[in-house]
């Protein structure tokens, strides 16, 4: 694909991704909760596919049961199922090492080590990602035009990352000269790593200042606050970044997948998304008390 298909079949991608993302996230409930699921079954999928050239084996029914249990009890419970539960964990476990010991020749705890990776890097960590956007979900049923604090809170993450990974891109590609990990990520630059995380923390401070956390906290935060966030939404997702890199990078392949063309792979875009929402979720909930 040329220089300018790809920059075709980007804007395409964005004039038909970025509304429905939003739509999304605006509907919410099991609607937004099916794009993450199938979101997360791609990552899977093209993840499973690159492990393959060096012989790793993702037990992808393990993952689909793990992705079916949420299933199950999102639509039976309307809430968000209990994620953190031993039993869940457990399960996983069990069949993956039935697995490995009777569906392989050679047992190799490597392969069993990078299945529970997976299973907390891309199907744990993306499930944050629904927890945010059902909190509160269901106060306001019934309201016309009223979003609860879930919407606000999940609308936060998705531009704020957005928002590090564009001028990132704009700053470093324009200005950047010197990388941070050329070996990791050889298009990665100080100048635009700098820029995107400034430029996002600036953002997010502008819509402190307009109220915009009045809507999507049950209390108000602090400065100290809004900086920890910051350094969540601009250094925390890059970090996400770079190891989804640094995996691509010791297996040999350049993208994920690819399913968004010129963007790559479903893996290469939410790669940020990983790491930022369980942290995100977890300071929201024990650092600053909510009870999401």
């Amino acid at each position: 694909m040329s220089k300018q298909q790809s920059s075709q079949s980007r804007l395409f991608i964005n004039i038909i991704g970025i509304p429905l993302l939003l739509l999304s996230i605006a509907i919410g409930g099991l609607f937004f909760s099916l794009l993450i699921l199938f979101a997360m079954i791609v990552c899977i999928e093209e993840f499973h596919s690159i492990l393959l050239l060096k012989q790793i084996k993702l037990y992808r029914f393990n993952f689909y049961l793990f992705y079916l249990l949420l299933l199950f009890e999102l639509l039976e419970l309307n809430i968000f199922p209990p994620i953190f539960s031993f039993s869940y964990i457990l399960l996983f476990l069990i069949v993956l090492i039935v697995f490995e010991f009777t569906g392989r020749k050679k047992i190799s705890f490597y392969n069993i080590l990078v299945n529970i990776f997976c299973l907390f890097w891309v199907a744990f960590s993306l499930s944050f990602v629904i927890k945010i956007r059902l909190f509160n979900e269901y106060e306001y049923i019934g309201a016309i035009f009223e979003f609860e604090e879930g919407f606000y809170l999940t609308l936060l993450m998705f531009i704020s990352i957005w928002s590090c990974d564009s001028f990132s891109y704009i700053f470093g590609s324009k200005f950047g000269k010197k990388k941070i990990f050329p070996l990791v990520s050889p298009n990665k630059t100080w100048v635009g790593s700098i820029s995107g995380f400034l430029l996002t923390s600036i953002l997010v401070y502008i819509l402190y200042l307009y109220g915009y956390f009045k809507f999507s906290f049950v209390i108000s935060p602090s400065i100290f606050d809004v900086i920890v966030i910051c350094f969540i939404f601009g250094i925390v997702s890059q970090i996400g970044d770079f190891i989804e890199s640094y995996i691509k990078r010791k297996i040999g392949v350049k993208d994920s997948g690819k399913i968004l063309r010129g963007h790559g792979g479903m893996l290469d875009r939410l790669d940020s998304l990983i790491l930022v929402a369980p942290t995100f979720y977890f300071y929201l909930k024990y650092f600053l008390g909510i009870d999401i």
